[in-house]
């Protein structure tokens, strides 16, 4: 980016149709706000970050500073500006927490060349409008959802909501349009939803990922599982360290964010993966996770090997894992098992490892 932007999360609401509020409900091990904060933070353009609420959050980064709620969202929205000094301003619903850095960059792109940015999405339900009594159909096609973060010149947006004297407005390409002018829309993201009432945190964008991988045995190469060393003399034949349960449990994180596999990522022709230590290569994995918004949930993993015995070495492999994925050990299920002698992994000349990943 050229330019430098303040995201206002406006985070004021009294979730009358929630029940709760649920800007404070967990989804995973955190809450609904901090998730809409977040993707915000690592994006060096993005100059400060301005949570308006009158319950603010503790232990936020330095870039994040706060501004009293109003009693309307308007009212929460001009609470924000006051304090905004880049040249644009993004406004985000602090209920929408499964925003992603890619949509708010080609937002952000768009308001340099535009002077705005619009996310929406189609209609794709059948709708209806009632009239008198009457249910009638409606082209849908007519028809689309807007969604935030929605991206202004500041000043302009300042103008516009001075101009508006405290109307009450839901949404602020309505207020701009009407004092300013029209707006540029751009496709939004079908999984940035909203969370309004209590089914939305109970099924919200959960994800299920699958990976499988197999190694040959060889002597004179290091046993390498889930980033332990496990005394043997034989291990795997690899490009990489070949340690199957981690490449397996890449292969299912990346699966659930619908990416290539690491074939693509971390091609076995490339000089620069030779020998390389897959913990570290799961590293890059969890950033693309993280980069998505996105928690992992669970891990289950599956080790198929004849020998040796890694019972002992099991709970070192979950606290390895553990540190790396971000999670607490409890969340990662490592099973070993053999195949009763039957095929290679049975003859101890291969070992193999199945991997499921539940991401939120």
């Amino acid at each position: 980016m050229n330019s430098f932007f303040d995201a206002i999360v406006v985070a004021g609401g009294l979730s009358t149709r929630m029940g709760f509020d649920k800007l404070a409900s967990f989804l995973g091990e955190t809450t609904v706000l901090t998730r809409a904060i977040a993707p915000f933070l690592s994006l060096s353009y993005v100059k400060n970050v301005i949570v308006v609420t009158d319950n603010p959050p503790i232990d936020m980064p330095e870039k994040v500073i706060f501004a009293p709620a109003g009693k309307t969202r308007s009212l929460s929205v001009l609470s924000g500006l006051s304090k905004a000094t880049a040249p644009f301003v993004m406004i985000h619903d602090g209920a929408r927490p499964f925003l992603t850095e890619e949509l708010i960059e080609k937002l952000c792109a768009d308001a340099e060349k535009f002077g705005t940015a619009i996310p929406f999405i189609p209609v794709t339900d059948t709708l209806r409008r009632q009239s008198d009594g009457e249910y009638v159909l409606c082209d849908r096609s007519e028809y689309f959802l807007l969604q935030t973060p929605q991206v202004f010149r500041t000043e302009e947006l300042k103008q516009a909501y001075f101009l508006s004297k405290g109307k009450s407005e839901t949404d602020d390409s309505t207020v701009y349009t009407a004092h300013i002018g029209p707006c540029h829309y751009a496709s939004g993201d079908f999984a940035n939803k909203k969370i309004t009432r209590p089914e939305d945190v109970f099924s919200a964008n959960a994800l299920v990922g699958t990976g499988f991988d197999l190694h040959k045995l060889i002597p004179g190469r290091p046993l390498r599982l889930c980033g332990v060393t496990v005394p043997y003399p034989l291990g795997e034949e690899a490009h990489s360290d070949g340690d199957a349960p981690i490449h397996a449990l890449m292969d299912a994180l990346l699966t659930a964010l619908s990416l290539p596999d690491i074939g693509h990522l971390f091609p076995d022709t490339d000089p620069a993966y030779k020998d390389a230590d897959s913990t570290l290569l799961l590293k890059e994995v969890v950033a693309l996770v993280s980069a998505r918004n996105r928690e992992i949930l669970s891990v289950d993993l599956a080790i198929l090997l004849e020998k040796p015995k890694i019972a002992p070495y099991l709970a070192e492999m979950r606290n390895v894992l553990a540190h790396i994925l971000g999670v607490t050990p409890k969340k990662i299920n490592i099973s070993a098992t053999t195949t009763e002698k039957i095929g290679l992994i049975g003859e101890n000349k291969a070992v193999a490892a199945l991997a499921v990943v539940g991401i939120l």
